[in-house]
């Protein structure tokens, strides 16, 4: 009780604190107004199964609701779900819908539609992003409209639900036609409605009857164009409000534009050069670890993002209540590196210069994503870095429509990625780095690792974050000693936006869906009807 009175006051301090900055700083937040958002990648379907790995799967965190989503600091936080609880044998997790939420269709949310939605992402293909977490069911079953139980296989108590999983309308996804149709024409529950979807520009309306309350915008234009280029000068040109991504350089320049603001948030997304270990040549510790100190990351960091970024060293995300800052990245020691080549016997080099073992050289392809000007000159660094201690990789540049075929079929030996880690330390480090998600789950890389195994399943069944940190720190000195690939930067973005807008609060828990916080006051708006 002393607890819980605790916490009511420093509720109300901090609801008197608000109530006085709100007050102080612009009084009543007015409706109306768009956001022009500009991108070079063709718009596709938005699939909140599939997830592909495009902007309209961003536009799916405000089409779309999950059950629960996951908080700033990792926290799970109530969404169409208004409460959950577990039986007594941590094997069966109640969910209780909240009343009266409606779909864009008018139609009531209902348990049936929670039922129909996992049970259809249950027989899905098993390489489908979401899948490690269904396998983990035994069974689903409707309790009553608002109420639906999920049993667990044993051992899972640590069952994860985020925001991947968003919830569709009974039916909407039946046989692959239905499912194209819904894609282009996606209804969820969520703050916007889609009212017009193609290849090439997208318009979402503010949903007025959404139960959390209406957005203050209108509505959303997302548009694409040919090159990055060309919506660089839109932007300039104020045509748009803003767009991703940004050269160091072309953010540089926006600085010195008063009619923009810069924000800025270290992104959850891990670069690394990540191996696999179906490959001989990486089934190899040390020939992974003498990698890690051929590449020089600070020269990386200063040439490819003007410092703007930090040098990793493991898969935590650093501003995690979970990461160790004592664990360092590796140094730049390309000598060392050689050290531990010729204990692996790497000890001749042909004429080209290339590192040679029983006739065999050191080379090996390299995955990478085509049309990406980031991508482009860091490949090209760490092709140097490589190509100075006498490794030769060959550079395959691809869509990213293009990736799930070589992932999910583990046709590359190496790739150049940005991995998704989450504010969380346990949810997407299992999912890519738990050897039990090798055959069905995200990892592709075919990494595994017993203690790092023990470790994430301890972290994520922990009782709180005290505990949980015990088990991260490990996991993050096991994965440092042990490395799937070349820990290379977390990137530091910095999203210019338009200066008229207010309540922009993006970070690396949310983007697309701190929209409906977004607003412009009367005098300021630019756009009454949106779109023509």
């Amino acid at each position: 009780m002393i607890f819980v009175r605790r916490l009511l006051s420093v509720i109300l301090v901090l609801a008197l604190v608000s109530s006085c900055h709100r007050k102080n700083d612009h009084g009543k937040k007015d409706y109306g107004d768009w956001v022009y958002f500009g991108v070079y990648d063709k718009l596709t379907g938005i699939d909140p199964i599939g997830k592909a790995a495009s902007i309209s799967s961003m536009l799916s965190d405000i089409i779309f609701n999950g059950l629960i989503y996951m908080g700033e600091n990792g926290e799970i936080v109530p969404d169409l779900a208004k409460g959950w609880e577990w039986s007594s044998d941590k094997k069966n997790l109640y969910f209780y819908l909240r009343e009266g939420v409606k779909f864009h269709d008018g139609v009531l949310l209902s348990a049936s539609d929670v039922d129909y939605t996992l049970k259809t992402i249950l027989n899905q293909p098993a390489t489908g992003a979401s899948r490690y977490i269904y396998d983990a069911i035994e069974s689903i079953k409707v309790v009553d409209n608002l109420t639906i139980s999920t049993t667990l296989k044993e051992n899972f108590i640590f069952f994860p639900f985020d925001r991947d999983i968003f919830i569709m309308p009974l039916n909407s996804l039946g046989d692959f036609d239905r499912k194209k149709r819904f894609s282009w024409n996606p209804v969820g529950t969520g703050p916007f409605r889609v009212k017009k979807l193609s290849e090439s520009e997208a318009i979402l309306e503010a949903n007025r009857e959404y139960f959390k309350g209406r957005p203050f915008l209108n509505g959303i234009l997302v548009k694409s164009y040919q090159t990055q280029e060309e919506v660089w000068s839109r932007l300039l040109m104020e045509e748009i409000d803003f767009c991703l991504p940004l050269s160091p350089v072309q953010i540089n320049y926006m600085k010195n534009n008063t009619n923009f603001k810069i924000y800025s948030f270290l992104e959850p997304y891990l670069f690394i050069l990540v191996f696999n270990q179906e490959k001989p040549l990486f089934q190899s510790k040390k020939i992974r670890i003498a990698l890690n100190y051929a590449i020089n990351r600070e020269e990386i960091l200063e040439k490819i993002l003007d410092n703007n970024g930090r040098l990793c060293s493991g898969t935590i995300y650093p501003d995690s209540w979970a990461y160790d800052p004592e664990i360092k990245p590796y140094p730049y020691d390309p000598q060392y590196a050689l050290k531990l080549l010729r204990e692996e016997r790497w000890l001749e080099r042909n004429k080209n210069g290339i590192l040679i073992k029983e006739g065999k050289p050191l080379e090996f392809n390299v995955l990478t994503i085509k049309g990406n000007d980031l991508y482009d000159n860091l490949i090209l660094l760490v092709e140097k870095d490589l190509a100075e201690i006498g490794i030769k990789i060959n550079v395959k540049a691809v869509n990213m429509a293009e990736t799930d075929k070589y992932f999910f079929q583990k046709k590359f030996d190496a790739a150049l990625l940005n991995i998704y880690s989450g504010v969380h330390p346990g949810f997407w480090n299992y999912r890519f780095w738990h050897s039990s998600q090798i055959q069905k789950g995200m990892n592709v890389f075919s990494y595994r690792n017993a203690a790092v195994d023990k470790d994430l399943e301890l972290g994520l069944q922990a009782e709180d974050q005290e505990e949980g940190k015990k088990y991260y720190q490990k996991f993050q000195r096991e994965i440092f000693d042990d490395p799937p690939g070349v820990f290379l930067f977390w990137r530091m973005d910095m999203v210019p936006i338009h200066k008229r807008f207010r309540g922009v609060n993006i970070g690396p828990a949310k983007f697309f869906s701190s929209i409906p916080e977004w607003w412009v006051p009367k005098n300021e708006q630019k756009y009454k009807n949106g779109p023509n």
